[in-house]
């Protein structure tokens, strides 16, 4: 699934809204939008800081903010789709094309000043590197590693860990003016969480990306980013079918072990 989740959330219209949360510090780079072109976006980043709302600047932006995606936006759209195609197949190369797919985000976030969303690119290439060498030598033998499923007590554990990473970031979320901390925290860290049980190829990762799919969907439709809502029911949808052929894999090595 790569980073593809977190990051397809990151359309110019949301990438606005995003800015202005950041209020008065973000100012000076706001007066010159996110590519040094002076944008009308600077008035409403600023009414923004005093009165914290930000379906005000989806209101009050131009037009002109919903551009059409320049090319690292295009390449990360295109390098996600295909990661979590790719993903779906079972196929080992999901990961490098997650390592691309947050490489053409950690380079977009660096030019917008997204510092925060910038190195969480630099965890889930990380945790891309580590899913690569897993699925491809992390098998008995070092040879591929096949579909398995958690233990309760695992399961329980992360659901803990979860709640406790969730808690400890909401409040610095709220600390720096986010519009929805809470669940932009909770959805974070079942990305995180969900990546990573991916690259143990545990299966119960599709149930995971699908309670996150779900936050996506309310969240940006609730923000009237209805594009990007749409994007998440695809995910969602693909999430169903990866869940669906892994289980068909799985009953197929359990019948051949019989």
């Amino acid at each position: 699934m790569q980073a593809a989740h977190r990051n397809a959330a990151r359309s110019p219209q949301l990438n606005a809204t995003h800015y202005a949360t950041r209020g008065r510090a973000m100012h000076a780079f706001d007066t010159q939008g996110p590519f040094g072109r002076p944008t009308e976006f600077a008035a409403a980043a600023d009414r923004l800081a005093t009165h914290g709302s930000r379906v005000a600047v989806l209101a009050a932006a131009p037009r002109d903010n919903l551009r059409p995606m320049n090319a690292l936006e295009a390449a990360g759209f295109v390098t996600g789709a295909l990661s979590v195609w790719l993903a779906v197949r079972q196929n080992p190369w999901n990961w490098p094309m997650g390592v691309a797919n947050a490489g053409c985000f950690l380079l977009l976030f660096w030019q917008a000043r997204l510092y925060g969303d910038m190195a969480l690119q630099v965890l889930f290439i990380a945790i891309c590197l580590l899913g690569w060498y897993r699925w491809l030598f992390g098998g008995v033998g070092h040879s591929r590693l096949r579909v398995t499923r958690i233990g309760m007590r695992s399961a329980i554990a992360y659901t803990c860990l979860g709640a406790a990473a969730t808690a400890a970031f909401a409040p610095y979320l709220h600390s720096v003016g986010d519009a929805a901390p809470l669940p932009d925290a909770l959805t974070t860290v079942l990305s995180v969480e969900a990546q990573y049980l991916m690259t143990r190829k545990v299966i119960e990762h599709w149930w995971v990306w699908m309670a996150a799919d779900l936050i996506y969907i309310w969240l940006y439709a609730s923000r009237h980013l209805y594009l990007t809502s749409l994007l998440y029911v695809v995910f969602f949808a693909m999430c169903v079918a990866g869940l669906r052929d892994w289980q068909r894999d799985t009953a197929a090595q359990q019948a051949a072990a019989a």
